[in-house]
């Protein structure tokens, strides 16, 4: 997502392989953000990365993919944020309030022509690689008192990009 070109060539290739795009899912990050410590370790270069691949890559997603849903009317961009957008304790989760502002843009621009943009907030997500520590850790500070799985996740996201979701915005 850091590059226009390679978000191009992904658009072309896809068109050429499918014939139309219906569906967006950002979906690019590093887990938890790349700066994680206090202000003094902060790394000013980690944390342009972490926009640029999140923020900026969602954007340039969706400038992407948004003339072929205008174009036929109808469109799906759900873009996958983060709690720590809501709450405070890592420098990097500024770029999740940024997707939250990014997404309602986008929903106000692209509606009118049909095109849904949402944005899901997970909590930590079980993974192939989310060891017992951290799934210990991440179910004590949620409502529900678990970790959620990926496939959870997944079903949230297939409801927003479905039929059934299109006064969802």
């Amino acid at each position: 997502t850091t590059s226009w070109e390679s978000v191009t060539r992904l658009v072309e290739a896809t068109l050429a392989e499918l014939g139309r795009i219906d569906i967006l899912v950002n979906n690019a990050a590093t887990p938890g953000g790349m700066v994680r410590g206090t202000l003094a370790e902060a790394d000013e270069t980690a944390l342009l990365d972490d926009i640029n691949t999140k923020v900026v890559g969602y954007m340039r997603c969706a400038k992407a993919v948004a003339p072929h849903m205008q174009q036929r009317g109808w469109g799906r961009i759900i873009n996958i944020g983060g709690l720590s957008g809501r709450r405070s304790g890592v420098i990097s989760g500024l770029r999740n309030a940024a997707v939250v502002h990014l997404t309602k843009t986008l929903a106000d621009q692209l509606g009118p022509n049909g095109i849904t943009v949402n944005l899901v907030h997970p909590g930590t997500t079980r993974t192939e690689r989310t060891d017992a520590q951290t799934e210990s850790r991440a179910a004590q500070g949620n409502a529900i008192r678990r970790i959620v799985d990926a496939q959870e996740i997944a079903q949230v996201v297939a409801f927003l990009a479905s039929t059934k979701a299109a006064a969802v915005t």
